[in-house]
């Protein structure tokens, strides 16, 4: 009986962890992305799905200022392993060596992105990483919950609107547990993803494995997406990824991530992480070509467990000016909505669904001129 409108549902499924019937599941639109549908024949109008949405029920989070650090780990190895400073893996190999567990999302090529748990350290590398695909959240809530009622600490991982979903299906606040989420530029669909990599399946006659969306093999600054199949492996450099340039350029995201309500730290997470780009135009010691994270501290608890990482990092307090000048998506991002639904339009419609995704991922020979002097500049200055 939700009355949400479909271009304001983040796919979170607080909904249908929530429903006492089991009226309510997630299924994939024809743009590629997770709604709830409910079966009629279950559904009990309790409303219950209505009162647990994060959505219905805007709310004001943030009340006070922030914590900000520029910061990355002291180990070069998961520094190298990370998306940005490896600041995710030290709070949560810090949460499990005190016997906690810590949700994060993994990704396989049947079930795609989805959560698990981890409660030993060397299983971190199965969670870490950017996916930027989104997970069914909604498996993992009732889980939680049992082992929250159980007194097990619990770190969850999850995108801003995951973690204000599970925080009203929890509706009581739980002191051992604690939430991260991620400077969010936005869900892509699946779709495009799976058509993606079927093209290069088809033109390799080679069978995919997985996918690194942030290999640092060069650098940081100039990561690329790493495609492994059985018998190759495919290198996209960032800026020429069409992968990469449809989400960044916001064609292929989910409609209601353009009027997302959890931006700017309005999320419930005791702590939110993020890339700290062009951190040298803030505070030059802090820089690190192998990568660099933005922590901000929006808790209590968030901060208890920052402060239990001090020694194994460099980091340095900044302010949230500095992080707008050089992260625009911590605060918002600009969206040509008839671009974005002229992709889709085309896309879904048709038989070529390849040249689509390049038709609008193509860049003119100035551009392609600019990008690469841009990247001569980069390499030597070491970034």
């Amino acid at each position: 009986m939700c009355n949400l409108p479909e271009d304001k549902c983040t796919g979170c499924g607080t909904c249908v962890a929530s429903c006492p019937f089991k009226a309510i599941s997630m299924k994939e639109d024809n743009e590629g992305f997770l709604y709830p549908y409910i079966d009629t024949s279950k559904c009990k109008k309790c409303g219950l799905c209505e009162k647990r949405c994060p959505v219905l029920k805007v709310k004001k989070y943030r009340k006070n200022d922030f914590s900000i650090y520029a910061a990355y780990t002291k180990n070069k190895s998961i520094l190298l392993n990370s998306s940005s400073g490896g600041i995710f893996y030290e709070l949560a190999s810090n949460v499990i060596s005190l016997g906690g567990i810590v949700y994060g999302v993994t990704y396989d090529k049947i079930k795609g992105a989805y959560h698990i748990p981890v409660d030993k350290i060397e299983n971190l590398k199965n969670i870490m990483g950017s996916k930027y695909l989104q997970a069914n959240a909604s498996l993992v809530f009732p889980k939680i919950k049992e082992e929250l009622t159980q007194g097990k600490t619990i770190l969850f991982s999850g995108s801003p609107c995951q973690v204000a979903g599970l925080k009203d299906y929890l509706v009581k606040d739980y002191e051992n547990l604690i939430t991260i989420d991620f400077i969010c530029t936005g869900v892509p669909s699946s779709k495009v993803f799976k058509e993606y990599i079927r093209y290069w399946e088809n033109k390799y006659n080679d069978t995919f494995k997985t996918i690194d969306y942030r290999n640092k093999q060069d650098s940081w600054y100039n990561y690329k997406l790493k495609i492994e199949f059985e018998h190759k492996t495919r290198y996209e450099n960032r800026f020429f990824s069409p992968l990469i340039l449809l989400q960044y350029n916001h064609f292929s995201l989910r409609r209601s991530c353009y009027n997302c309500n959890f931006r700017k730290g309005n999320s419930p997470s005791d702590i939110e992480l993020g890339d700290f780009w062009n951190v040298d135009l803030v505070n030059k010691e802090i820089y690190n070509k192998n990568g660099v994270s933005c922590v901000i501290i929006k808790s209590d608890k968030g901060a208890k467990l920052f402060n239990k990482i001090l020694n194994n990092i460099k980091l340095t307090q900044v302010s949230e000016k500095d992080l707008l000048k050089v992260n625009k998506s911590y605060d918002n991002f600009c969206m040509d909505k008839e671009k974005r639904d002229n992709f889709f339009n085309e896309f879904i419609n048709s038989t070529d669904r390849i040249s689509i995704i390049k038709k609008y991922t193509n860049y003119s020979f100035k551009q392609k001129f600019r990008i690469k002097k841009n990247l001569l500049v980069l390499k030597l200055k070491n970034k």
